[in-house]
């Protein structure tokens, strides 16, 4: 296969990566929200109500319902470099969101591994120093998401 080829067939199956505002996702994440607390829930009954195990029936639900990305945040002279990795979790689409202090990154997954039931991807990711929401990089490759954010 011809290099040309390789690189087209390489683009298709990207994750298309869109910024986004804040608010596209907010809603988002709040369905998230309440399908993992009704999943804890669901858990509890099963244990038999038995109280002092919410932070792990929690984390149980989360595991089972969401797929987590693993997200590196570091300082590079004037800017901010933050690594995603969506490799993981086969994200076919992703939203990117910035504020100041926090960039939101979510999406759909189709699952890898033990449980292949397409899972949402949200993560809130807070930031160590304020950043510019406008005139970021973004570079996608081998499954990692690349965002180089101003400083404000």
């Amino acid at each position: 296969m011809g290099a040309q080829q390789t690189a087209a067939k390489r683009a298709r199956v990207r994750p298309e990566v869109k910024v986004v505002p804040i608010e596209t996702l907010t809603g988002r994440g709040s369905e998230i929200h309440e399908m993992v607390a009704r999943r804890a829930y669901q858990i509890f009954l099963g244990r038999g109500c038995e109280a002092g195990q919410d932070h792990d029936d929690w984390k149980q639900a989360e595991t089972e319902l969401t797929c987590r990305i693993p997200v590196g945040v570091m300082e590079a002279g004037d800017s901010l470099i933050v690594h995603a990795g969506l490799a993981g979790c086969g994200v076919e689409q992703v939203n990117v969101a910035v504020e100041p202090l926090r960039l939101v990154i979510a999406g759909h997954s189709e699952r890898i591994g033990q449980n292949p039931v397409p899972a949402p991807v949200f993560q809130i990711i807070p930031l160590p120093i304020k950043v510019a929401t406008t005139g970021m990089e973004m570079t996608l490759a081998n499954g990692m998401l690349e965002l180089k954010l101003p400083r404000a």
